[in-house]
């Protein structure tokens, strides 16, 4: 395999509070190193703290998760380790100084893509973009989500085994772009995983290789990604995850390690994806009901569904209709009642390297009214290809009602500004393509009756 890094030496910023902070280290053969970290005002310089930090080993591929702890709120950090690892972070602002917020999400990247003989194999085209569009900001973004797909296994074509080593070198291919900078490194990235982590459209089955390959991939995942995430609300099912920011209460689902094997498709726009199928898994949808209990209705919060697949059924005359919520409505329909019963929500999701904004209000017979429909922003890829041939894209009034479709474009992701002063929180959405903004909205949430 070419360029596989196993040199590689990286660090990145996970999981912030406004009190904590997750780093990732990566130094091959690291032996009793100690990373020193300050904050940057001048009042502080010098006043050093340290952690001690184990032995890097290659059951985690050297990787080494770091938190620290009794950070100081809205305050930038500067760490460094030896001399070749070195960076900054800026801590959250409290909880209730929150009202106003950004993040960014998208999924979906290739290094290298499109092919040019003149610029770095593994420059990654979106990372750019997303530097010029943070770099304009007046304040950092609180997260970039990303939403899967952060590695391709097998495309164009898989080169390898599907095997650990495999699934790790992809890893260091990312994190050794040249097109990372120290500003996008300053950002906390929170990942989740879909198929191409994987193989592709991958969902469980009892079979010996299948789970030979999920357990290959998922140790690099682990490691590389999930390890400086959000804590999880099941330890024994650590890949879902919930976390505030401010008045707005996030729950990153976990697509793929429980999902039932979808229907087989019969036809264009076909309606096989109703049936007792899950794709959540019964504990997880079981997380997904109390979070939206315990944040939504006892806390008032205002509700944001993380999925790595679109929710809507709207991408219906292609081959992986099935494989999006497309193939699971029956369980989407629940999940959208308790959504509406909250006044509504906002779903972000990834996977279709295209745009689309839809609106997904409750049925005509529904005890909620029209005014609590969730609208769903789906976003992708960051830094990959778009299908200039085939439009898989329709709408299905009146479930799935299209505000806004964009397919053109290599690069894409969206800007949420979060907005919760006032009685109705607002979210205004900007989609950035190939670096310029190509379209804005504005979404109010209803007030609950």
């Amino acid at each position: 395999m070419l360029y596989p890094e196993a040199k590689l030496q990286f660090s990145r910023l996970g999981w912030v509070t406004d009190d904590t902070a997750k780093l990732l280290i990566r130094i091959p053969d690291m032996q009793n190193m100690t990373l020193t970290y300050n904050p940057a005002t001048f009042e502080t310089i010098g006043r050093f703290r340290s952690v001690h930090l184990p032995t890097a080993t290659s059951e985690t591929d050297f990787t080494i998760p770091v938190s620290l702890d009794g950070l100081l709120p809205n305050t930038e950090y500067y760490y460094r380790l030896g001399q070749d690892i070195k960076g900054s972070f800026t801590t959250r602002r409290k909880q209730a100084d929150l009202d106003k917020f950004t993040i960014v999400s998208s999924s979906c990247l290739k290094p290298g893509w499109p092919y040019n003989p003149f610029i770095h194999p593994l420059a990654v085209r979106g990372f750019t973009h997303l530097h010029n569009a943070i770099d304009k900001m007046d304040q950092k973004p609180e997260a970039m989500l990303f939403l899967g797909d952060f590695i391709y296994s097998d495309l164009p074509t898989p080169i390898s085994d599907y095997t650990t080593s495999y699934y790790r070198e992809l890893y260091r291919q990312v994190y050794s772009s040249p097109s990372w900078t120290p500003l996008l490194k300053s950002i906390p990235w929170i990942h989740m995983f879909d198929d191409h982590e994987i193989i592709n459209d991958f969902s469980p089955s009892s079979s010996s290789e299948s789970l030979r390959i999920f357990e290959n991939a998922m140790e690099p995942y682990n490691s590389y990604q999930r390890s400086i995430n959000p804590p999880p609300l099941n330890p024994a099912e650590p890949t879902y995850f919930s976390f505030d920011i401010g008045k707005v209460s996030f729950f990153i689902l976990d697509n793929r390690s429980y999902r039932s094997t979808p229907a087989e498709r019969p036809g264009r726009n076909s309606s096989a994806g109703y049936g007792k199928r899950s794709m959540l898994g019964g504990q997880q949808l079981r997380a997904v009901k109390d979070w939206v209990e315990q944040k939504g209705r006892r806390e008032g919060k205002l509700l944001v569904l993380v999925s790595g697949v679109p929710v809507t059924r709207n991408w219906s005359e292609g081959k992986d209709e099935l494989d999006s919520w497309a193939g699971y409505l029956d369980e989407r329909e629940i999940i959208m009642n308790e959504l509406w019963s909250v006044g509504g929500a906002v779903i972000i999701s990834g996977d279709r390297h295209e745009h689309a904004t839809t609106l997904l209000p409750p049925r005509s017979d529904s005890v909620y009214p029209q005014a609590s429909a969730v609208i769903e922003f789906s976003t992708s890829p960051l830094s990959f290809f778009h299908l200039p041939w085939t439009r898989e894209y329709v709408g299905h009034p009146p479930t799935d009602i299209p505000i806004h479709h964009q397919w053109k474009g290599d690069s894409r992701f969206g800007v949420f500004d979060f907005d919760t002063k006032g009685e109705q929180p607002r979210v205004h959405f900007e989609l950035i393509v190939d670096g310029e903004k190509e379209w804005e909205y504005d979404w109010v949430k209803s007030v609950q009756a």
